[in-house]
C-alpha cells in the first residue's frame, strides 16, 4: 500500500505536471481527454495508487467537465435510489461528487523500467533531467538533504 506521504509525493507531482504542461505549455487541455492522456502502471497496488494520486494533482477536483442541465435527468439509471433528490442537489451539474474525473490507469506486466517511466519520449521531462544532471549545485543540494537519511537508514 502507498503511504499517506507517498500519495502527497505523488499529488504534488501530479500539480507540477498540470502547472507546466496545462498552465504553461498548453500541451494537455485543461479538462481530461483520453486522446492526449493514457496512464500506465504495473500491477503492483503501490504503484496503481501511486498513479492515482499523481493524476488527480494533473486533474483535481472541479476540472472534469459538467453536465448539460437536460442531460441530468437522463443520467440516473433506471433504479429505486432512496436519496436521489438529495444526492442530485449535492452533485449540482457535476458528474460525479466535487467533480472528479475518473482517469483509467492501465495496468500491464512489466518488461522494462524505461517503460513505465516513459521519459525518453517528453521533450519537457528529458531537457528537465539534463538540466539537473549537468548541475553541480543540484547534486551538492542533493547529496546534503538525501545523504544523511540514506546513512541513517543504512546504519
Amino acid at each position: 500500500m502507498l503511504t499517506a506521504s507517498g500519495m502527497r509525493q505523488h499529488y504534488l507531482l501530479g500539480a507540477y505536471v498540470r502547472d507546466q504542461y496545462i498552465n504553461k505549455t498548453h500541451l494537455l487541455s485543461p479538462s481530461y481527454n483520453a486522446n492526449e492522456f493514457y496512464v500506465q502502471s504495473t500491477q503492483v497496488p503501490r504503484t496503481i495508487q501511486s498513479a492515482e494520486a499523481q493524476v488527480l494533482g494533473i486533474y483535481p477536483l472541479g476540472t472534469t467537465k459538467k453536465l448539460e442541465p437536460k442531460q441530468v435527468k437522463k443520467a440516473v439509471p433506471n433504479i429505486k435510489i432512496d436519496d436521489l433528490e438529495k444526492i442530485q442537489k449535492e452533485l449540482g451539474l457535476d458528474a460525479v461528487i466535487d467533480g472528479f474525473q475518473p482517469i483509467p490507469v492501465h495496468n500491464y506486466n512489466i518488461d522494462s523500467e524505461d517503460d513505465v517511466l516513459g521519459y525518453a519520449n517528453c521533450p519537457l521531462l528529458v531537457k528537465d533531467y539534463e538540466t539537473r544532471l549537468m548541475n553541480d549545485t543540484f547534486w551538492k543540494e542533493f547529496d546534503e538533504y538525501y545523504g544523511p537519511r540514506i546513512y541513517q537508514k543504512l546504519a
